[in-house]
């Protein structure tokens, strides 16, 4: 589905496109993107990171649930639910049928390059806002 993107004074014009493939060795669906004819495979948050994102904001979900939102399986989402448990970013508590989890805030991040870092520094700059364009020319 091509789209074009906005426009603003001193920003070129790209073509985006969004295509969907299956991995045939897992036979997961894999999405990528087409910017300007170049085929982009990486992004910028892992697995991990959006699962901590979205669990931070529905804190009551079921793993299909994180699994939906997250566009991975449901046994990824299991795993990577167990590895932040383990890492001490998660903590879940039974309530009979549902589950309640509790994200630590304050744990630091892993990599070096993080240093000094916590999720909730990560979760902060996950939901800040980019400045509209009048908030990034004040002599409007």
């Amino acid at each position: 589905m091509p789209s074009l993107s906005t426009q603003a004074p001193g920003i070129m014009l790209m073509r985006r496109e969004q295509h969907r493939s299956v991995d045939t060795a897992t036979g997961q669906e894999r999405a990528s993107i087409t910017v300007d004819g170049q085929r982009q495979q990486w992004t910028f948050l892992t697995n991990h990171t959006r699962v901590l994102h979205f669990i931070a904001h529905n804190p009551t979900t079921r793993v299909q649930g994180v699994a939906a939102a997250c566009r991975i399986t449901e046994r990824t989402a299991q795993r990577i639910v167990a590895d932040l448990e383990e890492a001490g970013y998660l903590k879940r508590e039974r309530g009979g049928q549902r589950t309640q989890y509790t994200v630590n805030l304050d744990t630091p991040l892993r990599h070096p390059a993080e240093t000094g870092l916590s999720v909730r520094d990560l979760l902060k700059l996950l939901i800040s806002r980019i400045p509209q364009e009048a908030d990034a020319n004040p002599a409007q």
